[in-house]
């Protein structure tokens, strides 16, 4: 006859965990979502205010956890100490929410590592916005017992070596990766459109059309705190068989069928520039050509930079 004892080791411990184990699941579950919501509320309004302040582009529906999209090892570094800056503010909500609920106060690193695994780790199973926050409200919990908490019930203690940064120190590397690429690579997509022959097929993005009909590709860009000159945009995303027509700069929600200015072009400081990006096919593809975003080049504070902006909705050609 098999003993209780042999058995219950490997199950979840959904409940309030067995004694001498780690907390259980549900028992870190309230603590865990009260900080998650209580740290995005916090990340949404610090977000809100660089926006405004025109320090930090807010577009698409990932941008609490990643505003850029990465497209060299600039914009790379910027997201991972972002990412840091973004897990380590929910972390510890979290850590005082499981606190006060559940458990020990675990240690603020094994914290935010978990935080960081479930919240991006979302990102990458979910296809939409709603499965990732449900992936990431599911899976912090689990993340949080198993990273934060000792098979014997205890909070896991940081490691101690002196090759390992300080929190204070960590945050303040994060802030100087994430902030000067921020500061100097502020667009990101306020709204988009698309007009031109051909659209149907089930979608207003998806158009057929034979090779050197244009089609219009509009991105409206948040606003920066310096002036910039913008002196080139391609298409980005499936464009071997693509090639630019045309592009143009308005102002201020001006129409991109009205009033453009050809390249180079100033943006002034504050503003909000639309690019008008034209576009027609080579060639027939053999698969569908997509436009998934635009890669600006621009001046910005005596810099010659590059910035790759995502398209709110991909656009798609084909042939008829």
């Amino acid at each position: 006859m098999l003993s209780m004892s042999a058995v219950d080791g490997p199950t979840l411990a959904l409940g309030g965990g067995s004694t001498g184990g780690r907390p259980g699941y549900l028992r870190l579950l309230p603590g865990v979502l009260w900080g998650q919501i209580l740290g995005s509320v916090g990340l949404w309004v610090l977000c809100v205010v660089l926006s405004f302040a025109s320090l930090v582009g807010v577009g698409g529906v990932t941008w609490i956890y990643l505003p850029w999209s990465i497209s060299g090892a600039w914009s790379l570094a910027a997201a991972v100490g972002w990412g840091t800056l973004v897990a380590a503010l929910i972390a510890g909500a979290v850590r005082d929410g499981v606190r006060r609920r559940a458990a020990d106060a675990p240690a603020l690193l094994w914290t935010t590592i978990a935080v960081a695994l479930a919240g991006y780790g979302s990102m990458a199973l979910g296809s939409t916005a709603g499965a990732r926050i449900a992936l990431s409200v599911l899976l912090a919990p689990l993340t949080v017992r198993l990273l934060a908490f000792t098979a014997d019930g205890r909070a896991r203690p940081a490691p101690a070596s002196p090759y390992l940064p300080r929190p204070r120190t960590l945050i303040l590397l994060a802030v100087a990766l994430a902030v000067p690429y921020s500061v100097t690579h502020p667009f990101a997509a306020q709204g988009s459109g698309v007009s031109g022959p051909g659209a149907g097929q089930g979608s207003d993005y998806r158009f057929a059309v034979g090779p050197g009909r244009p089609v219009s590709v509009d991105v409206g860009l948040s606003s920066a705190r310096f002036a910039a000159h913008v002196t080139g945009v391609a298409p980005v995303g499936r464009t071997a068989d693509v090639r630019t027509v045309a592009v143009a700069v308005t102002l201020d929600g001006a129409s991109p069928a009205s009033a453009s200015t050809r390249l180079p072009s100033r943006v002034p400081a504050g503003s909000q520039p639309w690019i008008s990006l034209s576009v027609a096919l080579r060639r027939c593809p053999s698969a569908p050509a997509t436009v998934t975003g635009v890669r600006l080049g621009y001046r910005m504070l005596g810099l010659e930079l590059t910035q790759q902006v995502a398209l709110e909705q991909p656009v798609e050609l084909t042939c008829p």
